[in-house]
């Protein structure tokens, strides 16, 4: 009897050491290509207050003015050379001067990496089912890596905005391509665990960039030195598998046969004698298999919602860290950490992944929006965390709708994608097909 993608990792390793070791790779990826590129703009966009010039005849204000200071806009109406920043750190705001009339700008630079992303999730995502995942990884790494290092040389505001478009649009691709690369390699009972897993790099990578922007106070050095590191992991491309699910959906049984028998003998498993399940060549899913039904339309509308809320909240809270007060390099350390608790509890809590290019997207317009609901703690300060804290309830509260999917099989074909249901009809579909070919004999 044949077996399943899910039945033979069991059987040459659930999630055995080759797994854990390509786990450690994506982590190191993801530590270079996705944490620094995504959280720099905290510090090479941030804005330093300002005061008056020594001597000034016309600002006579004492102190520093920041962005909830009173007369913090009292620079606006004054000549440029009657103030000046206070700091010792350079970012984008400073080198072009985005304050006043050209205030938003900054917050522009720091999301236009979300608008890249966003795009990246919808259209990297068919690339990465028709040509593999393998290959949709190292060029968006490719793409992000060189981008991220072009952009510490901008002379002007607009090709910063554009080169940060362009990194959030290989970093979309990239990430989608790494998570499921990864977990369609994992059994079941480990799924969860490992895809949760991938992403303490991140979180190291965020507490390894708020030490070096602390010694590292030039926008321009601190962009190299995040840029120089990511590119010589292009050269993972001759250490990465691609997948054996991608393999079997365009009926390649053995090339992922080969893929699964390295597995086992790096697993020190042995190979089991039953083959391996051939998976029928089927279309390339588009937006409108998400909505066949209205079971499938409860699930995408409630998963984008929960994914907007994520990347709303969790950037939202990373972004905020220069103005909650104290030192934005301690804050952003702090918030950094926090993760690092909640995945261990995340892995064992949930086991979820349902129309990954198009949710992701959805997480990244709720990121692209937390750099502009920062901006508004310029009307009240806690304005930004009443935004997310009353979405996050919300998106709590629906998540509680949705089936379970716990220790279920990845489901191979869009036709199984309703759930158990489904699969029951397609189960008793075969079962009357073999009894049609037993009386038939």
């Amino acid at each position: 009897m044949a077996l399943t993608t899910d039945q033979y990792l069991e059987k040459i390793g659930s999630f055995g050491r080759y797994q854990i070791l390509l786990l450690v790779f994506l982590n190191g990826l993801i530590f270079f290509w996705f944490g620094w590129p995504v959280m720099i703009p905290v510090f090479i966009t941030a804005e330093p207050p300002w005061r008056c010039v020594a001597n000034s005849s016309i600002c006579k204000l004492n102190g520093t003015m920041n962005s909830r200071h009173p007369d913090y806009n009292f620079r606006c109406n004054i000549s440029r050379d009657q103030w000046e920043f206070v700091d010792d750190f350079t970012s984008v705001v400073t080198e072009f001067d985005l304050v006043c009339e050209r205030g938003l700008y900054g917050t522009i630079g720091s999301s236009m990496i979300f608008v890249g992303f966003f795009f990246g999730g919808i259209v990297v995502g068919p690339f990465s089912d028709k040509f593999g995942r393998k290959i949709t990884m190292y060029l968006s790494g490719l793409i992000l890596s060189v981008m991220s290092l072009l952009a510490a040389f901008p002379e002007a505001f607009w090709l910063f905005a554009l080169l940060r478009c362009l990194i959030g649009f290989g970093i979309g691709g990239y990430s989608i391509a790494a998570y499921v690369l990864l977990t369609e390699l994992v059994g079941i009972r480990h799924r969860s665990t490992a895809g949760c897993s991938i992403w303490y790099s991140f979180n190291l990578s965020n507490m390894a960039l708020a030490g070096l922007a602390y010694l590292v106070r030039d926008w321009r050095k601190l962009s190299i030195i995040m840029a120089i590191p990511a590119i010589p992991f292009v050269l993972g491309w001759f250490l990465t598998p691609e997948s054996v699910r991608w393999f079997l959906v365009k009926g390649k049984t053995e090339k992922a046969e080969q893929i699964l028998y390295k597995v086992a003998k790096f697993n020190k498993k042995p190979i089991p004698q039953e083959p391996l399940q051939d998976c029928e060549k089927q279309r390339l899913g588009d937006l409108r298999d998400l909505f066949k039904t209205r079971a499938m339309t409860h699930k995408t509308l409630i998963s984008w919602y929960c994914w907007f809320v994520n990347g709303m909240v969790y950037y939202g809270v990373s972004y905020s860290s220069p103005f909650v007060g104290g030192n934005v390099y301690l804050n952003f350390f702090i918030t950094s950490t926090v993760a690092l608790v909640a995945y261990p509890a995340l892995a064992w809590g949930c086991n979820r992944n349902v129309g990954m290019g198009t949710s992701t997207s959805a997480a990244r317009v709720g990121s692209f929006l937390s750099s502009y609901i920062v901006y508004s703690q310029r009307v009240h300060k806690l304005l930004p965390f009443g935004i997310m804290g009353l979405n996050a309830l919300i998106a709590g509260l629906l998540c509680m709708t949705l089936p379970e999917t716990r220790d279920q099989p990845t489901l191979e074909v869009m036709e199984t994608t309703d759930g158990g249901q489904n699969m029951e009809l397609l189960a008793q579909d075969d079962e009357k097909k073999k009894k049609a070919d037993d009386s038939h004999l």
